[in-house]
Order: structure tokens, then sequence, then C-alpha cells
């Protein structure tokens, strides 16, 4: 029994700093394409054509994999595609706001962030979390600031915060995790279903929904799911441009150069191409209910059986020298073609179960990073073994300075 959790709590190390590797899953991924006996005996997908097939094909590459994760509760990233995931899933799309609300929201919380922010700082806690929480104000209308419960101090908002994170950290890892942190989670998922429950009555209202057992997992998930989920890809993109100083100068310049609207869309360009390069699920396993098989090319095909489970390694994938696009955004390579093709490169998956929120994420990020540029540049206020800090598969702490 020891030794099983021994064993657990290595695997969920090794699968957490493995997520923050993309780099070495995009070698692997490569190395996997030019061996067929790998990629033919592997139940891992590299390819970006075959990625976005075992995405279309819910019924036999199942989301039902994401089951251990969902300390929470049920949510639409875990229900098996059928009338009860469409019937939910265009539940939650309406109750969306429009991205451009979220984005709006998100750059007012941005500019007040960053107006007050000290010469060093942690862009998760002092930034990050913040903003990320106002753009999602929108979506929950008059009750959000009933589900805030007025924090009045930094550790309230902290406490806040972590109810939704902690429970979020189990998007990508959760079935590995240690009996700690799986206790962990369901500590905070509790207190966050307890947070909508105290306040149900005015999610009902917002949202003119029956106050009932739909309304409370849709409201905890869209926090669950979306809060943490955004916090992460934006100290990721933040992260890609910092060890791009080539990238990150002239875009910090253009903030003075370009207007507002030209330069949002620059940002957003960057935004979008930072994710590709790191992207906050970079492994996604998904089910097989029944004996099925996936094209790669040509004739070839990679049978798997029922009961198994195909991991979509998404790095890999996303940088497949196959997929051609020549208007595929690529800022940090500029003249660059051999790009896969699609808006957002997988990032937010393909097809009939791509994230309903990924325009909504994306001017999130955008204001968020557009931000930061109108500081002066930022760099790393610790030495390069402590720049990033991690618990579990999050970021966890993430301290810059003004230069």
């Amino acid at each position: 029994m020891a030794n099983d959790g021994l064993l657990r709590r290595i695997g969920y190390g090794v699968v957490s700093a493995l997520v923050h590797q993309p780099a070495l899953l995009r070698w692997a991924g490569a190395a996997i394409r030019r061996s067929p006996f790998l990629e033919g005996t592997l139940p891992i997908v590299v390819r970006g054509t075959a990625a976005r097939r075992v995405f279309t094909r819910a019924a036999s590459y199942s989301n039902t994999s994401h089951a251990p994760n969902l300390v929470a509760g049920e949510f639409l990233i875990g229900l098996e595609s059928g009338p009860r995931h469409e019937a939910e899933r265009e539940l939650a799309t309406r109750l969306l706001a429009t991205p451009d609300a979220c984005g709006d929201s998100a750059a007012q919380a941005a500019h007040a962030r960053a107006t007050n922010l000290p010469p060093s700082f942690d862009l998760i806690d002092d930034y990050l979390t913040h903003v990320a929480w106002a753009g999602m104000r929108p979506i929950f209308r008059g009750a959000a600031v009933d589900l805030e419960e007025a924090p009045a101090t930094p550790q309230a908002w902290q406490a806040f915060f972590r109810e939704m994170r902690y429970p979020g950290a189990h998007l990508i890892v959760g079935g590995l995790a240690s009996r700690a942190v799986q206790l962990r989670a369901e500590v905070h998922a509790n207190a966050l279903r307890q947070r909508v429950r105290r306040h149900a009555a005015a999610l009902s209202t917002a949202w003119g929904l029956p106050n009932d057992t739909l309304l409370e997992r849709t409201a905890v998930g869209l926090m669950w799911v979306g809060h943490p989920a955004t916090v992460q890809a934006g100290a990721l993109v933040m992260q890609e441009l910092l060890q791009r100083p080539e990238v990150y100068g002239p875009l910090h310049d253009q903030a003075r150069q370009l207007d507002a609207a030209a330069f949002r869309l620059e940002v957003r360009k960057h935004v979008i191409e930072a994710l590709r390069f790191r992207p906050p699920f970079p492994l996604l396993l998904r089910d097989v209910p029944r004996d099925t098989a996936y094209a790669l090319d040509g004739d070839r095909r990679v049978a798997t059986a029922a009961g198994a489970r195909v991991t979509l390694m998404s790095p890999a994938a996303m940088f497949d020298p196959e997929g051609r696009d020549p208007k595929a955004v690529c800022p940090f390579h500029a003249g660059r073609t051999d790009f896969p093709s699609g808006p957002y490169h997988l990032v937010f998956g393909h097809g009939s179960r791509h994230c309903i929120a990924q325009d909504h994420v994306v001017e999130i990020l955008t204001s968020a990073l557009a931000g930061l540029l109108a500081l002066e540049r930022l760099t790393w206020a610790d030495l390069a073994w402590r720049r990033m800090r991690y618990d579990g598969p999050i970021i966890s702490r993430m301290r810059l300075k003004v230069r």
C-alpha cells in the first residue's frame, strides 16, 4: 500500500514536470513520426491530421477519460458525446457573454492592476488571477458580485481563487494525483460548490434559469474549468515571450507606436502563437470504448483495442510539418508557412468538442498581455532555477520585475 502511494507521487511528479516541457514533447513527437514502428505501436497521436480525426470522432475517442479529473462535479469536458452533452453544451454556450465583453472587462482590470503593481511582483497572485476573473465576470452578470462575497483583503481573494484553482489543476493529471493532492482538491471543490449554492438564487435571477442542480453544476464548471486554465495560459504566454527577447522587445515597442485597435490585433496574434508553443493542455487522454483505428496517411492505420486510452500530444501535432497553411499567423517566424491550419492550432481542441470559450479566453489573455506591455519592459525577478514555481502541473509563482 505504501509502495502504491509512492508510485502515485512519483508518477504525478513526472507527468506534472513533463507537461511543462513542450520542446521535449515536440522532439518526442518528431521522433515518433519518423518511426513507422513507434507510430504504429504507441497509443500516442502526434500528427496534426490524425489529431483532428481523433478530436472529431468523439464516439470512438471519448471524453470520459476526464472523469478522474472532475473533482468539482460533472461538466461538459467530461461528458460522453450524445443528447445530454449537446443540451448542456448549448446551455453553457448561451450563458457566455460576448468575447468582446469579457475582453473589455479584463482590459479594465488589467489597467487597474498594472497601474498599481510594485516594481517586483508575482504574475500569478498579483495580476493574472484578478484579470482572469474580471474577464469572466460578465458571464455571471449580476451574480458575479454575490459570488465574490465582497472579499475585503488579499487573503480573501486568494482563498476565492484557490477554490477554483486547486480543482482546476486536476484538469491536467488529476487521475494520477496522490492522496494528499486529491484531498486538497476535494476540499476546495466542496468550498466552491457551497459558494455557488449560497448564491444560487442570484444566479437563477441573472441567468433566467430554474434554481436546480443543472444551474449549480454549470456555474461551478464554468468557474473551476475557466479560471485556472486562463491563468495558466496567461503565465505560459508571458513565459514564452520573456524567453524570446527578439519578439518581446518589438512587441513592447509597438505599444507606444500603434493605435489601440492595431496594437490589440498584434497582441492577439502573439497570444495565439505563444499558446501554440506552450499549450496549457499538452497531453490529452481519450477513452476507447470499442475497437477502432485512426488514419495516419495513405493506407496506414493505427488500431486501438476497446478499453484502451489514446494520448493526443498537442505540441507535436501543432508542429507537424505535414500541415501547411500559407495564411497561418506566425509572428514568431515571419515568412514561415509550414504550420498546421486552424485558427488556434489545436490549442482549444477541434470539431464539435472544441472549447466553447476559446474566443473569450483569447480576448481575456489579449487584455492581460496588453496591460503588461503598457509597463516598462519586464524581466525575471529571480535567478534561473527559481523563476518558475509549480504546484503539480500548475504554475504557482512567477515573479517579474521592471528592468
